[in-house]
């Protein structure tokens, strides 16, 4: 495994990560790399990211990264936490953000008002505590071969899983913001102990295609 080096070490990249308008006017609008960074102890407050590639990456999962808005990034086999279970990263309202090969763990990530893309990644919460709950949220999330265990997904207009395993024994759970906003598609997906998942889950639409189920699947307490 290559070593991460401080993200603050990274020169004019850390600049371009803390200064939008610097990015924007030396590199316009091209990809830059971001390669085995750890960015612990670091603070991005209310800026924007746009068209980075973030590879092999670390990233707490706190609230010192609170961002405006990220636009057209991609995270490849990065790790994301653990952090505070009262405090969440944000991304702010991210815009095609992509996931590949990722791991989350023990933390809370908000995408805003945003769509967010996650391929081949891990979500796991280890907290044996039920009020030490994370997860991730934001307006549209889709989800392509993922596995999650104990882990809640908070979403507003639309959450897509396709061929994941979802895994729940405390707190993992699928959680709309509102009532009767949101429409939810699950396909080729596992759901372990089902009667907990959608627990008073008040959604607009239910898709269930291929779906495989441990326990008994129960939506009676809100489903439209």
């Amino acid at each position: 495994m290559n070593p991460k080096k401080p993200i603050k070490e990274f020169g004019k990249v850390y600049d371009y990560l803390r200064s939008h308008s610097l990015r924007t006017k030396e590199r316009q609008n091209g990809h830059i790399y971001v390669d085995d960074a750890d960015f612990t102890g670091e603070e991005f407050i209310n800026g924007t990211w746009k068209n980075f590639i973030f590879k092999r990456c670390y990233i707490p999962a706190s609230h010192f990264i609170q961002q405006t808005e990220t636009i057209g990034c991609r995270f490849m086999n990065c790790e994301f936490g653990p952090g505070r279970v009262d405090a969440s990263l944000s991304f702010g309202k991210m815009t095609n953000g992509e996931f590949w090969k990722c791991t989350f763990t023990d933390g809370n990530v908000s995408f805003g008002q945003g769509h967010a893309m996650f391929k081949d990644c891990e979500f796991n919460n280890t907290y044996s505590n039920i009020n030490k709950t994370t997860g991730i949220g934001g307006e549209s999330l889709k989800l392509a071969n993922c596995k999650l265990h104990d882990y809640g997904l908070l979403y507003s207009a639309k959450l897509h899983l396709l061929g994941c395993h979802f895994s729940s024994i405390e707190h993992g759970a699928l959680y709309p913001r509102g009532e009767y906003t949101a429409d939810l598609i699950l396909e080729d997906t596992l759901l372990e102990n089902a009667e907990e998942i959608l627990w008073n889950a008040k959604i607009k639409n239910l898709t269930l295609k291929g779906c495989r189920v441990k326990g008994t699947f129960s939506a009676q307490h809100g489903l439209m």
